[in-house]
């Protein structure tokens, strides 16, 4: 007994260009941010890009590890959340003007850094504050639990606040 598949594992739309006249050019557009393929590409040259930033940072070979952690740190929570969004905006992005497409990919770079900066700003000010309730609670343990101690973001951290 023989099972065949008469229907397509992968239903998928081709493009109907229109018919192009005798040297004309085809129409310029993005490339499908849902493809593996540009996937691939996006997430190589990024990386190679951070790999290069890292070894002209490196003072010494020695020092080329440590940066390199610490730039993939940086670098790889922020590639991978500009390519999931390009992933979800890539029909809408393929459907405008070749111009205005890549201003929007540029500008959702940016949302992308903008967002990653204000939580860091975020997460930089909550530190600041839980270590100086550290540094500072050594005879000032009330004060701290009533707020008094954070007296704010311009003090240094080894001063005392000033009542």
């Amino acid at each position: 007994m023989r099972c065949e598949m008469t229907a397509p594992i992968i239903e998928q739309k081709a493009a109907q260009p229109r018919p192009q006249r005798v040297g004309e050019r085809p129409p310029v557009t993005l490339p499908d941010f849902r493809n593996l393929g540009v996937m691939l590409r996006i997430l190589v040259l990024a990386n190679a890009m951070g790999l290069a930033a890292t070894l002209v940072k490196a003072p010494t070979p020695q020092s080329v590890f440590p940066i390199a952690l610490e730039t993939a740190a940086l670098l790889e929570p922020l590639l991978l959340l500009q390519v999931l969004l390009l992933i979800a905006l890539g029909p809408t992005l393929r459907k405008l003007p070749y111009a205005l497409g890549c201003t929007c990919v540029l500008l959702s770079t940016v949302v992308v850094i903008t967002f990653a900066q204000e939580i860091d700003q975020r997460e930089a000010r909550l530190d600041l504050r839980l270590v100086r309730l550290v540094v500072d609670g050594e005879g000032d343990a009330a004060r701290a639990r009533h707020g008094v101690v954070l007296g704010g973001a311009r003090r240094g951290l080894g001063q005392r606040p000033t009542a």
